[in-house]
């Protein structure tokens, strides 16, 4: 595989760069708002759902051969002993510590969701069928409303500075494509075919001024951990019109999937939403993309 050096170009010191780059490069802080009572009540609502089964124990009598130096030659299959009984004693634990613990809620909360949940008993079947399950709805729970309605963005003052951002750096000539003149790099990579795609018609559009993959340090912070967007672009709506009107977008790229929203796993899109309220609170132009040919690259409100 043959690597080669990826030089930034000298468009970044165009006027239209400057331009895009005072747009989408301030910095933000993030804060979360919680509200302990819509957590409790749909948590329980959703442990409510839940249908955990008893555990269950059989017992199977087989027949086992043992060689002539002791150890096991053939194993036969048996069949379930009817009517045998197991005396077991099932260790519960302290459910409220183990709940807060690994979801990172207080023990108050945790008391209050269980009080209020209608199918405790199952817990006494199989303790920890029960728990786990309650682990899971209550950190589903919390990142919901974490990211829904307690989630905000403030600009800190701060910027991105490209001289720190855009630097040489190597790339697989098998994994990427000649820029062009728009391209704030020699070089495009890429990281998919539906990628690949996207950066030709990016070249080839007479509409696109300039664009360019952002670096990976470009980063979004989010309660799930950072968020790196895809692309930044210029875009010019009458491109024969000289001096005319410019769009400065940020776009986030997802190619091949029939419906990306119910395909992605729960994280990656709640920090993909987590970068749109970024975006928001900079008064940055973000949105997804799903045609390489960009056909749905501008918002047509």
């Amino acid at each position: 595989m043959r690597v080669t050096k990826n030089t930034l170009r000298r468009c970044i010191e165009s006027e239209v760069f400057k331009a895009l780059w005072e747009r989408i490069s301030a910095r933000t802080r993030y804060s979360i708002e919680l509200k302990t009572d819509l957590l409790v009540t749909q948590a329980v609502e959703e442990i409510n759902k839940r249908d955990i089964s008893n555990l269950v124990v059989t017992v199977d009598k087989v027949t086992i051969d043992f060689g002539e130096d002791g150890e096991v030659k053939t194993i036969y299959a048996g069949s379930p002993v009817a009517g045998a009984r197991i005396k077991r004693d099932i260790r519960i634990g302290n459910v409220v510590d183990r709940v807060a613990r690994e979801t990172g809620i207080t023990r108050k909360t945790v008391l209050e969701i269980l009080s209020r949940v209608e199918n405790l008993d199952l817990l006494f079947g199989n303790p920890e069928e029960y728990i786990r399950s309650a682990i899971v709805v209550v950190r589903g729970v919390l990142n919901d409303l974490l990211i829904n309605d307690g989630l905000k963005y403030v600009p800190t003052g701060d910027a991105w500075e490209v001289d720190l951002l855009f630097t040489d750096f190597e790339v697989l000539e098998r994994k990427s494509i000649v820029g062009g003149e728009k391209s704030a790099f020699d070089r495009v990579p890429y990281d998919s075919e539906g990628e690949r795609k996207f950066a030709e018609s990016l070249i080839a559009s007479p509409n696109v001024k300039l664009f360019t993959k952002l670096p990976r340090g470009f980063r979004v912070d989010t309660p799930l951990g950072v968020y790196i967007p895809d692309w930044a672009i210029v875009w010019s709506p009458n491109p024969a019109q000289v001096g005319g009107e410019k769009l400065y977008l940020v776009r986030e790229t997802k190619f091949g999937y029939k419906d990306w929203k119910k395909e992605l796993p729960q994280a990656e899109l709640q920090k993909i939403f987590c970068g749109r309220r970024h975006f928001a609170a900079i008064k940055a132009d973000f949105d997804i993309v799903e045609q390489v040919d960009l056909r749905d690259l501008v918002r047509r409100d």
